[in-house]
């Protein structure tokens, strides 16, 4: 088993298990210190997590309205032409005689 196989499988277990994800979140939001580009003590916390939510990018996102819309009729189509017509035939190399 090569190195990769080894850790695939250490990650396809690890993502298995209900308890991985709450070490994440633990480790995320309360292990880790908050991290800046500039220090500022943590009674200014509250402050500086506001000022981030506020300059957020997402903000500026709402001017690209009719390319979001746009990509969501498409979307929209596909998954209807899908349920329409189907997947296809399968593959002949799958099927089994």
């Amino acid at each position: 088993m090569s190195a990769l196989e080894r850790v695939s499988s250490a990650i396809d277990y690890l993502m298995g298990r209900w308890w991985f994800y709450a070490v994440m979140y633990v480790v995320g939001f309360w292990a880790l210190p908050p991290y800046a580009s500039k220090g500022y003590p943590l009674s200014e916390t509250a402050r500086v997590t506001q000022a981030a939510l506020d300059n957020a990018i997402t903000y500026q996102l709402v001017e690209a309205v009719w390319p979001s819309l746009l990509l969501h009729a498409a979307l929209v189509a596909v998954v209807v032409a899908l349920v329409v017509w189907g997947r296809g035939p399968p593959c002949s190399s799958t099927s089994t005689p």
